[in-house]
């Protein structure tokens, strides 16, 4: 039977036929393709465009067919063996083997047994001090953690900081100022506010009322001195002075500084 049957308008591109397309789903799209010749990629692409499943199980039907007898094969023997009885790839086996702290074969060709001493640790300082100490991955440390019903230190100490008192100071301070009091980032005061307040409760300082005499003043000196004059920041008055397309003050222009001699004659 021929197989590979080349497209004589482009030789690289694969004109499939009967025999070709059986293939499809008959094994994984790595084989097909080996077999045939091409990528697995352009294999897949033609499995999609006729509806034909993939070799083998789904990974959520690999995720229901667990028993306890392929659970306690978890270590003991390669993912890839494992994953043959599942019928499907040793990716699958090696994350489900991962999400229960299981090591792979070849490195403890067991489940971790936990000394007393060792599980004392957990809840008591940061996961990753933990795996530290013990030589291990920090997922390993967390799962066992979590499946003791011990709550994560870290956040545990996250919780205790955010009292009532500094609750009623998010948005009605700066959050540097709460930062600084409870000594961890602007940034982490921030996310807490955003999170638990929104948006709407950001701070913002008491709204300036513009007065027309201090309108006038926009341009006729400089922003640091209407500033200073009222108490404001001077980028509130620069802000106010864009704004109104009002220029800046130029110290070299004549006419800014005829009007400054008659302020000061003046007395305004």
């Amino acid at each position: 039977m021929r197989l590979k049957a080349r497209s004589k308008r482009c030789p690289s591109r694969l004109a499939w036929n009967d025999a070709q397309i059986a293939l499809l789903g008959s094994a994984s799209d790595a084989k097909v393709a080996k077999r045939l010749g091409i990528t697995p990629n352009a294999v897949a692409r033609q499995r999609y465009a006729r509806g034909i499943p993939a070799f083998g199980k789904s990974r959520a039907q690999a995720s229901a067919s667990w028993n306890r007898r392929l659970l306690k094969q978890l270590g003991t023997v390669p993912d890839a063996i494992i994953a043959e009885q599942l019928g499907t790839d040793a990716t699958t086996v090696s994350n489900k083997r991962r999400s229960l702290g299981i090591e792979a074969y070849g490195r403890s060709g067991k489940r971790r047994r936990w000394k007393k001493s060792e599980l004392a640790l957990l809840g008591k300082m940061p996961d990753a001090e933990v795996a530290r100490r013990l030589g291990i991955h920090r997922r390993y440390v967390m799962l066992k953690r979590r499946s003791l019903g011990i709550e994560n230190p870290t956040v545990a100490a996250n919780a205790a900081r955010w009292t009532a008192k500094v609750k009623a100071k998010l948005g009605n301070v700066p959050d540097a100022e709460i930062a600084r009091e409870l000594g961890c980032g602007v940034s982490t005061v921030a996310a807490y506010r955003l999170r638990h307040k929104g948006k709407s409760k950001t701070y913002r300082p008491n709204k300036i009322r513009w007065t027309k005499a201090m309108l006038t003043q926009l341009g006729k000196m400089p922003d640091a001195a209407v500033a200073a004059k009222h108490n404001i920041s001077p980028s509130a008055v620069a802000s106010k002075r864009r704004l109104l397309n009002i220029p800046a003050w130029n110290d070299s222009s004549g006419h800014a500084n005829s009007s400054l001699r008659r302020r000061r004659t003046t007395g305004l």
